[in-house]
């Protein structure tokens, strides 16, 4: 029995030529938004090219970066879990080509394609893995400031300073 290479990589082309009828690339200018939050949530996005940034926006205006993504990542992908309106906003950071599969032609290509299912797992899985990491060093970082008596008792009493 031969083992696969976990180093399989997606090949659009391959891609493309079975899933035409949901599929389609699309070229960005940077600075150009793909898709904003509030829009249907109806497709998931492949990077060939460029990165692009995923942010939050508040009701008052102000901009979380939630992850900047590169050549071979997947984005949008919470409309397959029924997700019905984004709820980021898709920015490139550079001239991009992104391939954007409509949700119906994703959940084919995922029940029919396992090897291409696999790696889809495996890249959102990276991705989870290193905002984790992100967040641990910034809970970190905090933690380094303040100790857990100072957030107490500064929780405890407001008015009062340091």
């Amino acid at each position: 029995m031969t083992k696969k290479s976990s180093k399989e990589s997606f090949d659009p082309a391959a891609f493309l030529a079975t899933a035409k009828p949901g599929c389609s690339i699309l070229d960005y200018a940077e600075g150009r938004i793909i898709f904003s939050q509030g829009d249907a949530a109806d497709a998931v996005f492949y990077i060939q090219k460029g990165n692009v940034k995923i942010a939050v926006t508040s009701e008052h205006g102000k901009e979380a970066i939630l992850v900047i993504l590169g050549e071979g990542e997947f984005f949008g992908e919470l409309c397959l879990i029924g997700e019905p309106l984004r709820l980021t906003t898709a920015t490139t950071l550079a001239d991009c080509s992104v391939m954007r599969i409509s949700k119906t032609e994703m959940v084919r290509a995922l029940h029919s394609q396992p090897t291409f299912g696999e790696l889809f797992i495996a890249r959102l899985l990276t991705r989870k893995h290193r905002m984790e990491e992100d967040l641990a060093d910034v809970k970190g970082d905090w933690q380094e400031h303040f100790s857990f008596s100072q957030i107490w008792e500064k929780s405890m009493n407001p008015n009062r300073s340091r």
